[in-house]
């Protein structure tokens, strides 16, 4: 079993499909051996195969990455960040980070605002069809909208939840072009939000920051001052993950 780990070291960011021939290739490893391994680790459920059968790591190994970055330095180095943008705001920054199906609250700061959402809080699981940190995970993380839209069984939380894969694609799409969520409504019925990706050290997406608050504060006239000052904390801290 500790071949089998091993094998895993050789998928990366620019590689995250490989053959069983670059597989053996990479490891030295006889083609017969490395295709047992490779199997093992697709019964333990860390690999797939794709229909050119080729090999790449699962949604689980990505969890438990975010587990460990999370634990690690990201909420550390998202403390000022977040301050930062709750400050300049009045409202409240949120750091997120995937798991499973789900988007995981691990950090949130308020600012001054008089209106706080109670809703989500630091330990909040939020939906990834709904809400703008977790839409943008759905964006920006590798397989992740795919194993979404598996799925037949998203909630419609609010009138303006999506559940219809067809709108739900359209609209990830819309935010990897743009670089950017912005929800309304969809989650909370009078609360709106602007998220932005959070790339760790490997170009991966690790995870999200936010600034949510009531619609008339987001979506006010302050909106355009929003967008930039969220995407700029998301490179921000991006930077100061991969030491820039």
């Amino acid at each position: 079993m500790l071949k089998a780990c091993r094998l895993m070291a050789y998928f990366d960011h620019q590689r995250p499909e490989l053959t069983l021939a670059e597989v053996a290739e990479r490891s030295g490893m006889n083609k017969t051996t490395a295709y047992r391994l490779l199997n093992t680790l697709v019964m333990a459920g860390w690999l797939a195969r794709s229909e050119s059968n080729a090999y790449r790591p699962t949604m689980r190994v990505f969890q438990i990455g975010s587990v460990a970055l999370a634990s690690t330095n990201l909420p550390t180095e998202a403390k000022p960040v977040l301050r930062s943008l709750a400050d300049r705001f009045g409202d409240t920054a949120y750091l997120m980070v995937p798991s499973g199906r789900n988007a995981v609250c691990i950090d949130a700061i308020t600012g001054d605002s008089p209106v706080t959402v109670n809703a989500v809080a630091v330990g909040s699981s939020l939906p990834l069809h709904a809400a703008a940190g977790p839409v943008t995970m759905l964006a920006f993380v590798p397989g992740l909208l795919e194993e979404e839209l598996s799925h037949d069984d998203r909630e419609p939380f609010t009138p303006g939840t999506i559940t219809d894969p067809e709108h739900l694609r359209s609209v990830v799409e819309k935010v990897r072009e743009q670089g950017y969520a912005v929800s309304e409504g969809d989650f909370l019925s009078d609360v709106a939000a602007v998220a932005a990706p959070i790339f760790g050290s490997d170009g991966a997406c690790v995870g999200t920051i936010s600034l949510g608050g009531t619609v008339d504060r987001i979506r006010g006239a302050r909106f355009d001052d929003i967008v930039a000052g969220v995407v700029a904390a998301g490179k921000d801290l991006t930077a100061r993950l991969q030491g820039r």
